[in-house]
Parts: C-alpha cells; structure tokens; sequence
C-alpha cells in the first residue's frame, strides 16, 4: 500500500500519537452519528493505543467532504453491503446530505440513473469530474460491469 501511495506522489504526514488515536476515535464517533457499525476488529485494534490520551492530539481533522458524510465503498465489500450503507447514509441526512464514490454493476446503475445516462457513462460522454455544487450527481466505476457484485 505504502509503494502504491509513493507511486502516485502521495505525501506521507507524520502525526503524533494523541492525534493518531484523535483521528480514529473521531472517525468512530463520526460514524455513530449516521449508525454505520463498526468493524469487528476494531475493539481489538484499538487496544494499540493503550493510555495514550487522545484529548492531547493537537491535529484535528475534519470529518466527511465539505461538511457532509463522503463515502467510499471498500474493496471488500460487496454491493449490497455499500447499498445499505448509502440507505443509512440517507436516512440519517437525507438523499443530498452526503457525498459517495460507490463501484456498481451496470444493472445496479441502470436501476439509479436510467439507461441514458448509464449509457454515457459507459460509453466515456459522463463528465467524472465531481461537481461540489451539483448533490444530485453521482461518481460510478462501471469499468468491471458484468462482474459479480463482490468483486464489484
């Protein structure tokens, strides 16, 4: 993961470990508000921060893009598993209260766009760039249509 973020020129930030354990229990916390669960290995996981205090993070980070919840289906996940999660997302903020990058089959596309415009976007006339103003556009990778919804 580390050589594929180098490769793309990503920057590395170092951060302290206060803010560490800041940045995830905000995210946590974060989280909660929209009901989205945790994931099972996180009670586990989080023992890695022992004492250390998270109120002494200087770093805060703001959660979600531009004031809303933005999500990004997983690798992992299977497409009803990021279905469920944009219907929680909607329930909790309504249907243009949050942002999401979500990878679904043609179907699944047809059935949220129309046809016309799965159309354009698999045919490459979609703009993909994603309009900050616009709530009602959606960012699709339709590249592995046909495929079964867990690999998707």
């Amino acid at each position: 993961m580390l050589d594929g973020m180098s490769e793309r020129d990503m920057e590395f930030v170092r951060i302290d470990a206060p803010s560490s354990r800041r940045l995830v229990e905000d995210a946590v916390a974060f989280a909660a508000r929209y009901d989205l669960r945790l994931h099972p290995d996180y009670l586990t996981a989080k023992l890695i921060f022992g004492d250390i205090d998270a109120s002494a993070g200087k770093l805060l980070v703001e959660m979600g893009r531009n004031g809303k919840p933005f999500y990004v289906s997983g690798p992992f996940e299977s497409e009803r598993d990021s279905m469920g999660i944009l219907s929680k997302l909607a329930a909790a903020s309504g249907q243009d209260g949050f942002h999401h990058m979500t990878q679904v089959s043609s179907s699944t596309a047809r059935q949220l766009l129309g046809e016309s415009e799965t159309l354009a976007i698999e045919s490459g006339e979609f703009d993909e760039h994603d309009d900050e103003d616009d709530a009602s556009e959606y960012e699709f990778d339709t590249n592995s249509a046909g495929c079964d919804s867990e690999a998707a």
